[in-house]
């Protein structure tokens, strides 16, 4: 492949193990929100209602690392926190992986989806509306969101929220940490 391509996650944890591939092959296909076919429903969701849901952590501890975070930043040892939970999902029946990504990717076509190979037996799925950071020849490219709003459906509301967030110092001050 003249553009190779390495996949995977790296945790955060310092002892935690990375998890990068080399794919054999890679197929590309237009932007998601570019493809007309969007509009038309998307595979059938299976058996979501057998699955059993773990959160980790547990949304009360979760709540507690919140409390804990912003008490931290009021006292000045952080600019910004940027806390993250995960759903375990086990499901009694095989998964259809390529159809999980895709009604993934529906939920947001102008994000980016994924699934990466993260050991044996095991798949990362996700999406984000951000792209962290991505090589494109001898350039580097970062996408990071910060101080953002919902479009809305009115171009007089998407001009409201615009000014609001330019006059918000939350929003701007997000917006210089991510810079």
């Amino acid at each position: 492949d003249p553009a190779p391509v390495v996949v995977g996650a790296l945790p955060f944890a310092p002892d935690g193990v990375p998890a990068l591939a080399v794919p054999r092959s890679v197929r590309r296909a237009p932007a998601l929100r570019e493809d007309p076919l969007i509009a038309l429903r998307g595979p059938d969701a299976g058996h979501p209602s057998d699955w059993r849901i773990r959160e980790v952590p547990a949304a009360g501890r979760y709540g507690e690392a919140v409390a804990a975070a912003v008490r931290r930043m009021r006292a000045g040892e952080f600019d910004k926190v940027v806390l993250a939970r995960t759903l375990e999902l086990t499901s009694p029946h095989p998964l259809d992986l390529p159809g999980m990504l895709n009604r993934l990717a529906r939920r947001d076509p102008g994000g980016y989806t994924f699934a990466v190979p993260s050991g044996p037996g095991r798949t990362l799925i996700g999406a984000s509306p951000e792209l962290l950071v991505a090589r494109r020849g001898g350039q580097l490219v970062a996408n990071p969101l910060a101080g953002s709003a919902p479009r809305s459906g009115e171009l007089a509301e998407d001009v409201r929220r615009a000014a609001a967030l330019l006059e918000s110092p939350k929003d701007l001050h997000e917006h210089a940490v991510v810079v």
